[in-house]
């Protein structure tokens, strides 16, 4: 396992981080302590009173794509390509096209591989854009055996963009022995770290807070890092409700970073990728980077944006407890870090009531 650690961007984090939030909030309004925790909604016996098989569940392979876009036009030249994939390995991406003049647009000039889907492993999804010159009338895309065509309309046209591909299947589990002896009462589904993209979390204590992470996407960049090697643009939403009755400071771009990324190779990459506003400014996303004090009952959503080595992110890691640095060789601002998988709950779905 490869380990990548970007000390020369902690330092200015912990600053940061700690200088602002002593100015917004008292140490009560800034510390979860504990682990927060994800419920399943249903606590139905499994039907069968048979328990699930001590080996691990198989991933089918699946993998599915479209375009945000079938057409370019005179105010719009990229296009989405966005898939979801499961057990498939490399993504790999190539296009073309022909320009007004009826010459040969080169577009990728062969294959890229802009992902990679580990075997064994839930699935996840990402997008890559591919943007066609002003002279380019038509092109060709193909990703992992689905072909798209594009076609550029020499005048303004409008129609709605075209929603992620939707499904991958859900883990095969080995038959078990059957038992005959049903589950006395149901037994809650509880996980308490490495959590699922989209679920909810709920805290418990003095700071009552609901934590969601959805939308993790990425995009190839031409701003190579320090050691002149190219990098990707990843970009993830947080959404934050304060469902108790005190304020709760935070500071998502000093709390929040990329831990874990998987290289197109396959290999595992861990380390800490921070928020920056310089990568939100090269994907054109516009956010908060400020402290945030959320009111009881308040909701926000932050959009984050980070760079780092070409793959696909993993695990997004959060530090709960903002006011103090960790203890661990990489100095990560903050302590009591949870994180969060960019897959697919396959267990269960749905929200419980708010506590």
């Amino acid at each position: 396992m490869k380990k990548q650690t970007a000390l020369y961007a902690l330092a200015a984090f912990a600053m940061l981080l700690l200088a602002a939030l002593a100015c917004t909030a008292a140490k009560q309004n800034l510390d979860i302590r504990g682990l927060p925790q994800y419920i399943c909604p249903s606590a139905t016996p499994r039907p069968t009173h048979t328990p699930y098989p001590t080996s691990m569940p198989n991933y089918p392979p699946a993998f599915q794509a479209n375009l945000n876009y079938s057409y370019v036009d005179v105010t719009r030249s990229t296009v989405m390509v966005q898939y979801i994939a499961q057990s498939v390995g490399a993504v790999q991406l190539s296009f073309s096209g022909v320009t007004d003049t009826g010459s040969a647009w080169v577009g990728s000039s062969g294959v890229l591989t802009i992902g990679y889907a580990s075997y064994g492993v839930p699935g996840s999804s990402g997008s890559y854009p591919v943007t066609l010159p002003y002279n380019v009338t038509s092109a060709t895309i193909s990703i992992n055996g689905y072909t798209f065509g594009v076609v550029r309309y020499p005048y303004p046209y409008f129609t709605s963009a075209n929603p992620f591909p939707c499904c991958l299947p859900g883990p095969i589990y080995p038959t078990p022995v059957p038992t005959y002896t049903p589950y006395p009462t149901p037994t809650l589904y509880v996980r308490t770290n490495d959590y699922f993209l989209g679920d909810p979390i709920y805290t418990s204590g003095t700071l009552r807070v609901r934590f969601k992470v959805t939308q993790i996407t990425s995009q190839s960049t031409s701003v190579p890092d320090l050691q002149g090697n190219p990098q990707n643009i990843y970009v993830w939403q947080l959404e934050v409700k304060n469902i108790g009755s005190v304020e709760y400071a935070l500071f998502p771009v000093g709390q929040m970073y990329i831990s874990q990324i998987v290289t197109p190779g396959g290999t595992t990459m861990d380390g800490v990728w921070g928020a920056s506003l310089q990568a939100a400014q090269a994907a054109n996303v516009t956010t908060n980077y400020d402290p945030v004090g959320l009111q009881p009952g308040q909701t926000q959503t932050f959009t984050l944006a980070a760079f780092g080595p070409v793959g696909t992110v993993y695990r997004l890691s959060y530090a709960m407890d903002s006011s103090e640095r960790g203890g661990g060789p990489t100095q990560v601002p903050g302590a009591n870090i949870v994180s969060w998988l960019n897959a697919v709950n396959t267990i269960c779905t749905g929200e419980i009531q708010e506590p």
